[in-house]
Parts: structure tokens; C-alpha cells; sequence
């Protein structure tokens, strides 16, 4: 399946392996005119990233757009 950059939507969620993954990521779809996305973050994490995407923003001289979503999973237990 072909992923979404290149035309055609996946039907897998896209994993940005890195916090500096995220700014090249919204760059390229920025760039092919699509919607932005909406990315869910640990709570803990958000603010920094949404620091890190203003800095981006200055260096690229392009508005990065994203709906950041802090979200907490919540404890975890076996079945």
C-alpha cells in the first residue's frame, strides 16, 4: 500500500519515529496540498513539541499546520 505522500491514503497510521520527524512531515504534505494532521502526543511532551514547531516555523519560513492533541492512554492492564 502506498502511503499518503504520494497520492493515495494508507490504511495504516503514520509513526513518526522522531520529535525531529515531525517538522519534515508537516513540510511535505504542506507541500502536496493536503489536510493537516492531527497528531496525538503524551501530555508531558506537547508543550515542547509545539516550542520545537514554532522554531521550525521560523527557520522554514512556512506555517506548519498540525492539531496537536495531548493525549493520555491512561493505566494499562492485562486480559
Amino acid at each position: 500500500m502506498r502511503n499518503d505522500l504520494v497520492g493515495r491514503p494508507s490504511k495504516t497510521r503514520h509513526v513518526i519515529p522522531s520529535k525531529g520527524g515531525l517538522p519534515m512531515y508537516l513540510v511535505a504534505r504542506g507541500l502536496y496540498k493536503f489536510k493537516h494532521p492531527k497528531v496525538f502526543v503524551p501530555p508531558c511532551t506537547k508543550e515542547d513539541l509545539e516550542k520545537l514547531i514554532n522554531i521550525h516555523r521560523v527557520f522554514v519560513q512556512i506555517e506548519l499546520k498540525l492539531e496537536l492533541v495531548g493525549y493520555d492512554i491512561g493505566p494499562q492492564g492485562n486480559i
